[in-house]
């Protein structure tokens, strides 16, 4: 269960965030703003953001490779088109992407680490 401090008359949606609030228990997740929503959509942000990065640098190091070794040329990949088959499985990759973003503002543990059981 996460633990939110309790607005004061300063506090309001929005607020920059201040050094983490430790929850009542050990299993609690630190606070950073006075509204818990804006803590789960900061998670969603850093978590794309992470992603982003992540796959920035490896699209940009295939794509060197690629193109280093002759394989498929730029003109190849901006004229490439999904089949059926490849769509099902991209839009199958999406929907998995979409609702791992989605868990933090559902109020989902953020942490993919070990699973708690």
């Amino acid at each position: 269960m996460r633990t939110h401090p309790q607005p004061s008359s300063r506090a309001h949606p929005g607020s920059p965030p201040t050094a983490p609030t430790a929850g009542a228990d050990r299993d609690s997740e630190p606070t950073y703003f006075s509204d818990p929503a804006i803590d789960r959509l900061m998670g969603v942000v850093m978590s794309l953001a992470s992603e982003v990065s992540i796959l920035n640098d490896r699209l940009s190091a295939m794509e060197r490779v690629l193109t280093d070794k002759g394989v498929v040329s730029a003109a190849d990949r901006a004229a490439w088109e999904a089949d059926p088959g490849a769509q099902a499985a991209l839009d199958a990759e999406r929907e998995a992407f979409v609702r791992g973003l989605m868990d933090p503002l559902l109020g989902m543990p953020v942490s993919r680490g070990v699973p708690r059981g």
